[in-house]
């Protein structure tokens, strides 16, 4: 006689804070037990191989819409369910951006017939105060609010951002912290070289957004932060911040292999900077990957952005299996902070009564190829680079991947 509809057989995984060797049994999309042996209808062997939660990724643009020909919920959420991230939240700088209650209802019917993964959609902030309210009702959270140019034209003043958030109540904000007055003063460093792009919005540009942003709340979620002076100012507060791969494993010194595909706002920071955000991740509270997919002749023109949602798993995996970043606070990252500051109830954790998104990863780390990857844009900055890529990937007991075969778009839910 069966435990459980579903059982993971002879798996290794962080439960409660400690690594087991354990079996996990599965029955009607969530976790039902976790035993030393679980016999189910359906046994899935994980051949003592690491098990994660599904990873929850709060940044990712898989812009659809009028931009479907670069990244559309189909694609993105398949690159998403590859690299092992059960949730993903979508920005709404996207062509048109969400703005209001209609644009969010036609992102929302995309994503429910296309993705394959759980998904909220995030409110934009720009000129639209008296629709905040409606708003605040439906989506996920507010932002990337943009306090300088970047994709999708969203830039607003402090002053609006804080008339934003006397406006809203519930739900929280997430700020792109980067000084669009401040950009503009050194608009004069940018030429053609790849490299100018950092050097027009250099540190500074982060670190007094970040400044200014504290001076009217801490009631904030900073994203992508990018600089030691950024993360010295959030340490000191009450609010939380995120950090990307590529602010973790690339520097302007990339800009060398990458060209003007390197370029990303908050952009690429020095191997100062890089050091002290790897040397201090524990005092990040986010991992998140900004997924930004751009076609190869729109990044050969300058566009700014980076694909990452596919590779950000296994690249942080990678890191755990070097010793340079602990699985916990990874699963902190990755997986339970999210979830936390977020309130996104029942998942980050594999525990009993937690919906079963679970990854299953390879034994063995192999090179990242962009022509296995599933974003529609086809390329990668991480080529080359070793990474320990999911083998299994379950979506409440569902799998949604396996050894590189995706699911069916639609089965995804907002959550």
């Amino acid at each position: 006689m069966s435990d459980a509809e579903i059982a993971i057989k002879n798996a290794r995984f962080l439960y409660r804070g400690r690594l087991v060797s354990a079996e996990i049994g599965i029955e009607d999309e969530r976790i039902k037990m976790i035993r030393k042996i679980v016999r189910g209808d359906e046994e899935i062997d994980a051949e003592g191989a690491l098990v994660t939660p599904g990873f929850i990724d709060i940044h990712v643009h898989f812009r659809d819409l009028n931009e479907s020909y670069k990244e559309d919920w189909f694609s993105g959420s398949s690159a998403a369910a590859a690299g092992g991230v059960t949730v993903v939240v979508d920005q709404p700088n996207t062509r048109p951006p969400v703005l209001n209650l209609r644009t969010f209802e036609e992102k929302r019917r995309e994503a429910k017939r296309k993705s394959i993964v759980d998904f909220g959609i995030n409110g934009g902030v720009k000129g639209n105060l008296k629709e905040l309210k409606k708003l605040e009702e439906r989506v996920f959270a507010f932002g990337e609010v943009f306090l300088g140019p970047s994709t999708g034209g969203l830039e607003i003043e402090y002053s609006e951002f804080e008339e934003a958030m006397k406006v809203v109540k519930r739900k929280k904000f997430c700020i792109h912290a980067e000084d669009g007055h401040l950009i503009r003063r050194f608009s004069h460093l940018r030429d053609e070289r790849p490299e100018s792009h950092s050097l027009s919005r250099p540190p500074e540009c982060e670190i007094f957004a970040v400044k200014r942003v504290l001076e009217i709340s801490q009631n904030v979620h900073f994203s992508h932060i990018s600089t030691k002076g950024a993360l010295d100012l959030i340490s000191k507060s009450s609010a939380t911040c995120e950090v990307t791969p590529h602010h973790l494993l690339l520097s302007i010194s990339d800009y060398r292999r990458l060209g003007n595909f390197g370029i990303v706002n908050p952009p690429l920071r020095s191997d100062e900077d890089v050091k002290a955000l790897r040397e201090r991740i524990h005092e990040i509270d986010v991992l998140a990957s900004d997924h930004a997919p751009h076609l190869p002749e729109e990044k050969e023109e300058g566009a700014s952005g980076l694909p990452g949602v596919e590779t950000m798993v296994p690249l942080m995996m990678s890191l755990v299996r070097r010793g340079e970043l602990s699985l916990n606070h990874l699963i902190r990252m990755g997986c339970e902070n999210p979830a936390r500051i977020f309130g996104i109830e029942g998942r980050g954790k594999i525990e009993e009564g937690f919906y079963a998104d679970i990854v299953i990863f390879e034994r063995r780390e192999r090179e990242i190829r962009a022509e296995n990857l599933h974003s529609k844009c086809g390329w990668t900055p991480y080529e080359g680079f070793s990474a320990l890529h999911p083998k299994i990937v379950m979506r409440r007991g569902e799998i949604i991947f396996d050894e590189g075969v995706v699911g069916s778009g639609g089965s995804g839910r907002e959550i």
